[in-house]
């Protein structure tokens, strides 16, 4: 989810306090007409624009975990749905939907890995695809996983003795999927929406600190003159302005 980068927020919020610091040392020199460039205001802007920074701050951490969360759990499902399907080929007595897990398995494991690949090599290299896999891959993923358990509970003579395997726990399993799933669509938008938000308080608006900041810079060439010891040491405190990219 690519917006402007936290790199540029922080400096660019630093530079509004850097400005704001300078402007209150001029004491009663800096008198704008505008209510907006009183300090007061200024200073409900800057702890506006801290407390966004901060909010988006800790959803990327939620948002972190969520997706950590999901590879160690999506990790886990191809050795896992490959002793399903084993148990289930002991117990089911219709081969042509033992052949239809097994390929529901072949699609759980991928094209990519070959034929000589061991389950625990298979594993390994499924939970390294996890970290680049787009949300259709998990999703994808997951409704194969549903396919598998809809034939495991629609046998009636799946039974196993191992508490992991019972149609209950993959039941189980799958539901932890989508829960999964369903967590980090919801820390993704919220942090999205996190991000707009700030991004709006940053740039867009009369209100926004950057047009904040340019309306500062504009009174103080207006106010001391542009060779004045005032802007002089202003002049050299820059906010960058990029094109945002959200998605």
């Amino acid at each position: 989810m690519p917006a402007v980068s936290n790199t540029l927020n922080a400096s660019n919020l630093a530079a509004f306090a850097t400005l704001l610091a300078a402007v209150k040392e001029f004491g009663s020199r800096y008198n704008p007409a505008s209510p907006r460039l009183s300090i007061s205001s200024l200073d409900a802007t800057y702890e506006r624009a801290q407390r966004a920074t901060s909010e988006v701050l800790q959803l990327e951490v939620a948002y972190s975990e969520a997706i950590d969360e999901r590879i160690n759990l999506f990790g886990k499902l191809y050795p896992y749905a490959s002793q399903v399907v084993s148990m289930y080929s002991i117990c089911s007595p219709d081969e042509r939907a033992v052949e239809n897990a097994r390929m529901i398995l072949r699609r759980l494991r991928g094209a990519r890995y070959g034929a000589k690949q061991s389950l625990s090599e298979a594993a390994d290299a499924d939970r390294a695809r996890l970290r680049s896999h787009s949300q259709l891959g998990f999703e994808d993923r997951t409704s194969n996983f549903a396919q598998l358990v809809s034939h495991i509970e629609a046998c009636p003579l799946y039974k196993v003795n191992e508490p992991n395997l019972t149609k209950e726990a993959v039941r189980g399993f799958a539901d932890s999927l989508t829960a999964a799933n369903d967590r980090c669509i919801e820390a993704a938008a919220v942090l999205q929406s996190a991000r707009i938000r700030r991004d709006d308080l940053f740039y867009d608006g009369d209100e926004s600190l950057h047009q904040l900041f340019m309306e500062i810079k504009k009174y103080l060439r207006g106010a001391f003159g542009v060779s004045s010891v005032e802007m002089k040491r202003v002049s050299s405190i820059l906010f960058r302005r990029l094109r945002r990219l959200h998605s």
